[in-house]
């Protein structure tokens, strides 16, 4: 095994996956061969006002061209920006957006992949009851 494949093992089998997912992330970060421009980060903060992180989920960064691409294999999801603050947010309202989704849908009506991602979910998020201020701050 070669070094530049050797990374993309250790990049990717880091993380608790089912192996379908493993190999569909193995396809994309072969693909990839700008490597120096990935970087993994531990995401603490959603800055939502509806769910917030009981622990932190690993997320990748990638530059391309001109776009910031956060891609968290995790939940299936990826946000994209113009810098790292606008890509998270995006990442964040997919977040946000697909917990609630599932959550209305109810284990009953999920597909075994998307069961997975809700129970990821319950285990890693909580609902928050904080509401935006006049003055743009959260409270209570």
């Amino acid at each position: 095994m070669n070094k530049e494949n050797h990374k993309i093992e250790t990049v990717v089998s880091g993380y608790a996956m089912s192996e379908d997912v493993i190999l569909r992330s193995k396809v994309h970060w072969w693909v990839n061969e700008d490597m120096d421009k990935l970087r993994t980060v531990s995401l603490a903060n959603l800055r939502s006002l509806k769910i917030k992180l009981k622990e932190p989920i690993n997320v990748f960064i990638e530059k391309k061209s001109s776009e910031i691409i956060i891609n968290c294999l995790d939940l299936d999801l990826y946000g994209v920006g113009d810098t790292d603050q606008e890509a998270i947010k995006d990442l964040s309202e997919s977040i946000e957006e697909l917990y609630f989704i599932l959550k209305k849908e109810g284990n009953s009506r999920l597909g075994p992949h998307m069961l997975n991602i809700w129970n990821f979910m319950k285990d890693r998020f909580i609902e928050t009851n904080a509401v935006k201020s006049k003055r743009g701050r959260k409270s209570l």
